[in-house]
């Protein structure tokens, strides 16, 4: 089975008896088609950790993917691993001002030579942005395009930071099962996060404190794949008639149609 491992690493900074360790004999494995998420507090080694597995920070110890040894790459040779195998979704994602949405994911399909995204943009429900610029999108819609754009090359690797910091409860629940199911599609997905709901899906939870990464067991029950569309909250269902009396005009009509009967019989 292909695996995803750290082994015994390390990372420092400063020089000498002034070095400080930001983490230290980190070990993680992570197989193919798994949901991992990270929690760690502020000043734990968590970004540290997520700069490595993004390699975007060299480090002691031992890196593999699919027996492949990323420390042997060169930062040309990892530029490219990482635009043909990788998508990473920042906290604070970054866009081209003045390009609108659609014109970010045809950019991408252009560069990456990326699948059609059509199911992911409803699916996000980001229809109404298509056109918009970045400058015009909350914070939540611009996480949610950011999550679209890392997707649109099918990675078999995708590392999230805080991905449903920005998102209410309906749309936080529509991008965990998406992700979940990406990596039940035989994927590898790590996700960095304070969200609950994210510790509970995941297929593994660890915690970093301390410069150390620790697997954390639950018991069985606490984390079942239990995330569902119809399992919103009430405002989730609010929401979802809403679009639905929006768009539909089949539900219109018939709500119209109730009314005017409970009018008659009250009439009668």
């Amino acid at each position: 089975m292909a695996l995803l491992e750290l082994k015994d690493v390390r990372k420092s900074y400063g020089y000498d008896e002034n070095k400080v360790d930001a983490i230290s004999h980190i070990n993680l494995t992570i197989e193919e088609g798994s949901f991992v998420a990270i929690v760690g507090k502020s000043g734990s080694g968590k970004s540290t950790l997520h700069k490595i597995i993004t390699m975007s920070l060299d480090t002691q110890g031992e890196y593999f993917i699919d027996t492949k040894d990323m420390n042997k790459l060169s930062n040309k040779e990892k530029k490219q691993f990482i635009k043909e195998h990788m998508g990473i979704v920042n906290q604070n994602p970054i866009f081209i001002r003045d390009l609108t949405i659609n014109d970010h994911i045809n950019l991408c399909q252009s560069l990456l030579n990326g699948y059609q995204v059509d199911e992911y943009v409803q699916f996000l429900q980001l229809e109404e942005v298509l056109n918009k610029y970045p400058l015009q999108l909350s914070s939540g819609e611009k996480m949610r395009v950011a999550i679209l754009l890392a997707m649109i090359h099918q990675p078999e690797i995708l590392v999230f930071d805080e991905p449903t910091a920005s998102l209410d409860s309906y749309h936080t629940h529509i991008v965990v099962e998406m992700i979940k199911k990406y990596a039940q599609s035989g994927h590898y997905v790590i996700v960095f996060t304070h969200d609950k709901i994210l510790k509970d899906v995941a297929d593994s939870l660890y915690i970093i404190e301390n410069n150390k990464l620790t697997s954390v067991t639950r018991e069985k029950g606490n984390y079942k794949n239990s995330i569902s569309l119809l399992k919103a909250n009430k405002k989730s269902y609010l929401y979802f008639l809403f679009k639905m009396y929006k768009h539909q005009f089949f539900f219109k009509s018939m709500t119209l149609l109730l009314i005017s009967l409970t009018i008659a019989i009250g009439c009668f």
